[in-house]
């Protein structure tokens, strides 16, 4: 036996062309990340259908005990039967009506099969096991997509942020232009430059803004719902799991579900070939009953059974022996095939492991050209103002310093995107995903089988 843990489980800053402020942001809510996990938790319809599922087979595993009871059966009849025009002796013709009423009770009860009854509910426990492991794919998977989808919306909103820098130094760059321009001391080529700046800002400032858009709907489908209005994301972050390879190894052959789903199948696939040797074996079962019969209503007469009845199974080939040999194939095909899933699971692990390492490293990356990209910004503007440095310089560096803050938040975020792919690839991301304690599944779900075929 094994108990299977299963964890249940900022608007768009629009901008207006002259002051480019947010014209929203003082009447949005915060949306943390744990509120928008409890939501898709709680009204996502895939989660929602993958809980019927498994309710229903619940009902399933009760319904295969069902040999175990005894069956009562109530019989009731009645009947009409007439003739005429039938000749009897020489001459005299024969006419008459006949009735007749019955109604009994009966019981059967099974009392030995050689295990047919207790494989049959084993087999369906092992489906009840699939279908919660089922569930708790389905329900990694919602939870991963919101966690994405939530750090694109706060990259988004950051996005917007950036371009809105971008348009306001890309105003102050045509500003002095112009005033050097009134003044004598600089070229109209200059304000041209830096008006051609500024629209190309204002332009990527709508195009950040159309993303956020999009990612703010992609959240809303990521959480069972059709539509988010009038809220923003909350900064945050998820913690880095501090794991060797080794740790992310075997936390993918022990704790992801589809493995344990494989291994279930090796499970069911040896269930059946015991179900199939068991049909080899006789059954006994007893039966009893009272029956009441009659020409008038209600009937007179009584009759009782009671007896003991034994199936043997002599002769019934190649049905039975084919039958054991494809359950035989069958648990060989399932070996097989939680083989490939573990050794799948293991390298999405290591992938997802290494991918965050790398995001690790870009993020250190942009950051520091971020500050270099800052710092060449900010000498190329007091160049500029105090007329020693060209207004290309200040446009060329200002493109460099918008490239290096979307790079910077796109490794940012992409570090938090790492994560919890790892977390989904190790099956840990219900343990790390923020959400209420009301909503956390316990560990409630118990394989009857052994986890690991072979062991």
């Amino acid at each position: 036996m094994l108990l299977v843990l299963l964890w249940v489980l900022t608007g768009p800053l629009w901008a207006q062309e002259e002051a480019v402020e947010p014209a929203t942001a003082g009447t949005e809510q915060v949306l943390s990340l744990q509120e928008a996990l409890a939501q898709a938790v709680q009204n996502h319809p895939r989660l929602q259908q993958a809980l019927a599922t498994v309710e229903a087979q619940e009902f399933g595993v009760i319904a295969s005990t069902a040999p175990r009871y005894p069956r009562f059966m109530l019989n009731t009849s009645a009947g009409q039967s007439g003739f005429e025009g039938q000749p009897g002796g020489q001459d005299v013709v024969r006419t008459g009506l006949q009735r007749s009423y019955g109604y009994g009770i009966s019981l059967s009860q099974q009392i030995f099969d050689f295990g047919r009854t207790r494989h049959s509910i084993k087999l369906s426990e092992l489906q009840l096991g699939s279908t919660r492991l089922d569930y708790l794919q389905i329900r990694q998977a919602v939870l991963d997509a919101v966690v994405q989808a939530y750090f694109n919306l706060l990259q988004q909103d950051q996005a917007v942020t950036v371009n809105l820098e971008n348009v306001r130094n890309a105003q102050v760059v045509l500003q002095q232009a112009q005033g050097f321009l009134e003044a004598g001391t600089g070229a109209k080529i200059a304000v041209i430059q830096a008006e051609a700046d500024l629209a190309n800002a204002r332009f990527g400032l709508i195009q950040a803004q159309g993303a956020h858009g999009r990612a703010r709907a992609a959240l809303a489908q990521a959480m069972g719902l059709d539509h988010l209005q009038d809220i923003r994301p909350e900064e945050t972050s998820l913690e880095v799991p501090d794991w060797q390879p080794d740790t992310v190894r075997q936390l993918a052959r022990t704790a992801r579900p589809d493995v344990a789903a494989a291994s279930l199948s090796v499970a069911q696939a040896e269930t059946r070939v015991r179900l199939a040797k068991a049909e080899y074996f006789p059954s006994i079962s007893a039966n009893a009953g009272y029956n009441w019969s009659d020409s008038v209503f209600p009937p007179n007469n009584t009759s009782y059974n009671v007896g003991i009845s034994l199936s043997v199974p002599l002769i019934n080939e190649p049905l039975l022996s084919s039958a054991v040999g494809e359950a035989k194939a069958n648990v060989k095909a399932a070996m097989a095939g939680f083989r490939e899933v573990e050794i799948q699971a293991v390298q999405e692990a290591l992938s997802a492991y290494y991918t965050l390492q790398e995001s690790l490293e870009q993020a250190n990356s942009a950051s520091e050209a971020l500050r270099f990209a800052s710092e060449n910004f900010r000498l190329a503007t007091e160049r500029y103002q105090v007329g020693v440095g060209s207004p290309l310089e200040v446009s060329q560096a200002q493109r460099q310093l918008v490239e290096a803050r979307t790079q910077e938040v796109q490794a940012r975020f992409g570090v938090q995107n790492a994560v919890s792919a790892l977390l989904l690839a190790t099956g840990q991301l219900d343990a790390y995903s923020l959400l209420p304690p009301e909503l956390v599944i316990d560990p409630i779900f118990e394989i009857p089988e052994k986890i690991t075929p072979g062991s």
